[in-house]
């Protein structure tokens, strides 16, 4: 049979302790962070909402990585002529419906992204040449209107022709990001529901072997639960103040035009983000409660008041030993009879001249002859 202590684990040491509770601690940011993430964005694509938050953004504003407007750059690139100013095309791109199409286009995107299982790749959604065209002479009213010119979307189909270039480069850096390749596969994982289930199925698992590794270090359970619900509040707080204060955010970062479509779109981090801290503030609670359970100090016992010794008997002298032993019939002893208080003799005196009984010993003389005694 073998020896049981030779079975039994050796526990963690403090080093081994510290170690595998910080690597926990990394594991559950991570996996915290990018749970956090991939429900926010699955929620902003599946239920549609990037379509108003891209349509909300005012294109007249928009100014491009060099610094350029995008009203003069569409003026200076594609339209090329000198009555139509910059300010006429930021006019244009205020009051036309070009907003709004944007904000069509970038739904489509999402669409295929949503129903991507049912879907082909060559299926891709790309903006064509006339596409454009459609729309500029759609927006005649409003390009007459700052302008003067009109039917100049009929008038000028070399307009959308001179953007043929950048639309077929555009076409391809969205097809290469949102449909083919590595990226394209991993924006789709992301978003889907096996992400996030798996994410939390990791996150639990982290929990769990952050209890094994404070069982096995002779460690508070509770500790275990209130560090991991430490290490998770820190990335749902970040989800939650990025949707409270993302607006501020974007004017330090001086992306001002993107206000609009942020307000459309700030709720949702914002709810995920504080789900996540509120359940962490529960665990945290649990792991408290779990600590003053298990180390609650039961009520002290009164000690038991020590027995009495019992006084030692004392022990008799030894009887003599007599001369000789006793025969039987000396031994055995007639039964006492009760002692009885015996009455006092009553002592008779007679006169010595008569011989008369006298009345009581001490008289003087017989009562009978008188003579003295």
């Amino acid at each position: 049979m073998k020896d049981t202590k030779m079975q039994e684990k050796k526990p963690y040491g403090t080093g081994k302790v510290v170690f595998l509770s910080f690597l926990c601690v990394l594991l559950t940011f991570v996996l915290g962070t990018l749970l956090l993430g991939s429900l926010t964005a699955r929620h902003i694509i599946k239920n549609g909402d990037i379509a108003g938050a891209a349509s909300s953004i005012p294109l007249d504003k928009v100014t491009l990585s060099d610094g350029t407007s995008l009203a003069a750059a569409i003026n200076q690139n594609y339209i090329q002529m000198p009555q139509i100013t910059d300010v006429n095309v930021e006019h244009i791109l205020r009051d036309g419906t070009f907003r709004n199409w944007v904000g069509t286009k970038a739904d489509s995107y999402a669409q295929f992204l949503r129903t991507y299982k049912t879907r082909q790749v060559n299926n891709f959604p790309k903006v064509t040449v006339n596409e454009l065209q459609t729309l500029i002479s759609a927006n005649d009213p409003t390009i007459r209107l700052h302008t003067g010119i009109h039917d100049f979307g009929r008038n000028n189909p070399q307009v959308a022709q001179a953007a043929s270039a950048d639309i077929d480069a555009f076409n391809a850096t969205m097809e290469s990001t949102l449909g083919t390749g590595g990226t394209a596969s991993l924006i789709r994982l992301f978003i889907s529901d096996w992400c996030w289930i798996v994410l939390g199925i990791f996150l639990l698992l982290v929990m769990i072997w952050l209890i094994v590794i404070h069982v096995r270090g002779k460690r508070h359970v509770g500790t275990a639960f209130k560090t991991f619900a430490i290490t998770g509040v820190i990335p749902s707080l970040l989800v939650f103040l990025a949707g409270a204060f993302g607006q501020y955010f974007l004017h330090m970062a001086g992306l001002n035009v993107f206000d609009n479509a942020f307000l459309t779109l700030h709720k949702i981090p914002m709810m995920i983000g504080g789900f996540g801290a509120l359940g962490c503030a529960v665990l945290f609670g649990f792991g408290v409660l779990w600590n003053t359970i298990a180390h609650k100090e039961p009520a002290a016992e009164l000690p038991e008041a020590p027995a009495a010794e019992a006084a030692p008997s004392p022990v008799p002298d030894p009887l003599p030993v007599p001369d000789r032993i006793p025969t039987v019939e000396e031994n055995i002893v007639p039964d006492a009879e009760p002692e009885t208080e015996e009455e006092p003799k009553v002592i008779r005196k007679f006169c010595r001249f008569c011989g008369g009984e006298l009345v009581n010993s001490d008289a003087m003389f017989c009562y009978k002859c008188g003579k003295p005694q």
